[in-house]
């Protein structure tokens, strides 16, 4: 044989060679195929025979409900339905492809417990109709028993027909589902056959370019299905890398070489771990592709570095190939980063959505309840499971008019976006002031598929605005009255209208003088309170005798006390009852609770100041027998310009900033501020002090020994 006939049949055994391999890879696509349809035939089955579960139980349900209630019309109806139901639902079996599976004697037990199942029920039924028909004849008791016993009996039977029923539905559900995970195991199999087409593709080109390199026409149909090849490998989504078995790099495609932005020339011939960032080399030698018994495809997860050395997520698999002879690995390569990155991105969302401090709230197109985070939990006091599905309109308190929702939806509908003040209300009832923001998310083409609700509680916001206000117009009265005294009485002695008369003169003076001190009383207490909330007030602190400051106290005060009518009454202490304390700031406690006091007792009511041991402390009390303190305006009577009516502002005087001030200057002297209120009998406002045998924890610090503050020993 020739050179030319030896040509010519290895070329003939090539081209059978090639026919055969294509033929194979066409029996393999086909054979996918119809797995896949055979797949879907059998999930479509799989779905029709998981729909026969509910008929099938309410089959049993009319037997059994009717022995119960008697209902016999009621259940003879029910039967029926339940009956055309599952007549369908079986019918569709019949109707679906059963892809080869022999599922005869499953149908036949199933439809013999159905015949069995509709003719013991109906027996269940006539017979519970005929237990009542006696039992309205007023038959025997003992024909009555036999009719129900006869029903009870029907009834098991009935049961055991439900359950064999049952256990063949259920046994052709589990055939269905491990047809189905076959068929996905041979699927992933087809697949991977799929990759090693690809791959022998390749090798057959090389062995193809070899072979046929000596003819110019050969070497161009050569070169153009090599083109070809290369084109399908160049442009796939993943990078292809083929290294030898030391992990020398052979060749690799485009797609590789963007993800590592490097050219295939520049990295021919080095190891492929300098691909990868080096504290996940060990682990790329470690891996499974790398070994020789692991020939199949294998994944990892691993750090890839680009030609400048940034790192990016890598998603890797290897398989191990022969090429003449020669073991080598096949890498698919994938860039994870923005896939991770989005990963992140929506933990980040999901944890800013749970631990916020705003109301969320998303709602489907038609405004229905989809999520709320913990913060709308808190703020509502509804849980997501209680609102879900529910429309937003259960929080409405209804004190704002339709036409403010009109105007609302309106704004949304045009915009996009809304954002205002809504008052809603609680789950306990409890309406509140909210400031929302609400946002309409469109989907790609262009629908509203969400809105996304932001809610902030404003409540205390708008109550510390109403006192501010409330504290503006005071101030303003109460810098403007004593400013026209002074303004009046300084006039008139410019005139000259008291001239000749000293007595008139010294008259408008000390008006002057009076409104002055009035003016200079308000600026302090506001400069007071500012300067001792920011520490910045120094305490002169010194060992005192509660029972002396008591007396001083209501001495200086009784005077005051007289021009309202009330007499002040002191009930000392032990001789013991020793602080540690500031003399001027205590002193400035107990004359703003015995101003108080003063101010709401009634004519002729008696101020009683006390001081008595309580709990390792020293509790200083002043009692009044006034109006005492309301029940909604207890939890504000320790906040700045807080007073219960603005009008007792004016007419009592005050600035609402007395309690404060006092309040803080317990706190910082270690103790605390209280008082109990039966309205018009007796209302007790207190406060408690260590006693001087307990270490001190003031503004120096909690737990410290009064000598390590240098604090000076002595009664006052």
């Amino acid at each position: 044989m020739n050179t030319r006939e030896r040509h010519n049949l290895a070329y003939a055994l090539a081209g059978l060679f090639v026919l055969a391999f294509f033929a194979w890879t066409l029996n393999l696509i086909f054979s996918i195929q119809d797995r896949w349809a055979e797949s879907n035939d059998i999930t479509a089955m799989d779905k029709d025979v998981h729909a026969l579960f509910d008929p099938w139980r309410n089959l049993n349900r009319p037997g059994n409900d009717v022995l119960e209630n008697y209902e016999v019309a009621v259940q003879k109806r029910a039967l029926e339905r339940y009956l055309e139901e599952y007549r369908q639902a079986r019918g569709r079996l019949d109707t679906d492809s059963h892809s080869g599976l022999d599922l005869r004697d499953y149908f036949v037990a199933m439809d013999s417990a159905a015949t069995d199942m509709e003719s013991l029920a109906r027996r269940v039924l006539d017979l519970a109709e005929e237990r009542e028909a006696l039992r309205i004849a007023g038959a025997e008791p003992a024909r009555i028993s036999a009719a129900e016993t006869e029903a009870a009996t029907t009834m098991a039977r009935m049961d055991q027909a439900f359950q064999s029923g049952l256990a063949a539905i259920s046994d052709m559900d589990r055939l269905l589902d491990q047809r189905l995970r076959d068929l996905d195991a041979a699927r992933r199999a087809g697949v991977g056959s799929l990759y090693l087409i690809v791959i022998v593709v390749l090798v057959s080109s090389a062995l193809s370019l070899m072979l046929l390199r000596r003819t110019a026409k050969q070497g161009v149909a050569l070169r153009s299905g090599s083109e070809r090849l290369n084109a399908i490998v160049n442009n796939v989504v993943d990078g292809i890398v083929t290294v030898d078995e030391q992990g020398s790099i052979e060749s690799l495609n485009r797609t590789a070489e963007k993800i590592f932005g490097i050219s295939a020339a520049s990295v021919e011939g080095r190891n492929f771990r300098s691909l990868i960032q080096p504290e996940d080399r060990d682990l790329y030698e470690t891996s499974k592709f790398r070994e020789r018994a692991e020939p199949v495809a294998k994944f990892y997860e691993l750090a890839g570095m680009r030609r400048d050395g940034s790192e990016f997520a890598m998603e890797l698999e290897g398989t191990r190939i022969l090429v003449e002879g020669r073991p080598m690995i096949i890498h698919l390569v994938r860039d994870v980063s923005e896939r991770k990155r989005s990963a992140e991105r929506l933990q980040l969302a999901a944890t800013m959505f749970e631990n916020t401090s705003e109301g969320i709230m998303i709602t489907d197109s038609a405004g229905r309840l989809q999520s709320t985070n913990p913060a709308f939990t808190a703020m509502t006091g509804f849980t997501a499971d209680e609102v879900a599905g529910q429309n937003p309109r259960i929080l409405q308190s209804g004190l704002q008019s339709r036409e403010y929702y009109d105007a609302m939806w309106r704004s949304i509908g045009e915009t996009g976006q809304w954002q205002g003040e809504i008052i809603n209300r609680r789950k306990n009832g409890e309406a509140y002031t909210q400031w929302l923001n609400i946002n309409a998310v469109k989907d790609d083409s262009g629908q509203v598929s969400h809105y996304v609700g932001v809610m902030f509680d404003i409540s205390e916001l708008k109550a510390s605005e109403r006192m501010k206000d409330e504290f503006i117009a005071t101030v303003s009265h109460e810098l403007r009255t004593p400013l026209t005294a002074i303004h009046g009485s300084l006039s008139l002695l410019e005139n000259g209208v008291t001239a000749g008369s000293p007595e008139k003169s010294a008259e408008l003076i000390r008006i002057a003088k009076s409104n002055s001190q009035r003016l200079v009383r308000l600026i302090d207490d506001i400069l007071g309170i500012a300067k001792i909330e920011s520490e910045k007030t120094k305490f002169h602190l010194r060992t005192l005798n509660l029972n002396e400051l008591a007396n001083e106290a209501a001495d200086a005060n009784r005077d005051y006390a007289k021009q309202y009518g009330v007499s002040l009454h002191v009930e000392p202490g032990p001789n013991d009852a020793r602080v540690i304390g500031d003399k001027d700031r205590l002193v400035q406690v107990l004359t703003n609770l015995l101003s108080n006091a003063v101010k709401h007792s009634p004519e002729e009511g008696e101020i009683t100041l006390q001081v008595v041991r309580s709990d390792g402390h020293w509790r200083v009390c002043v009692i009044d027998n006034g109006p005492g303190v309301p029940e909604s305006f207890r939890g504000e009577i320790f906040k700045k310009f807080a007073q219960a009516d603005a009008t007792d502002r004016r007419r009592l005087g005050g600035t609402g900033l007395g309690l404060s001030i006092s309040k803080a200057i317990i706190d910082r002297l270690g103790g605390h501020m209280g008082f109990e209120s039966d309205p018009g009998v007796r209302t007790c406002f207190y406060f408690d002090l260590p006693v001087m045998q307990q270490r001190w924890s003031g503004q120096y610090g909690p737990g410290r020994d009064v000598a390590s503050v240098g604090v000076v020993a002595g009664a006052e």
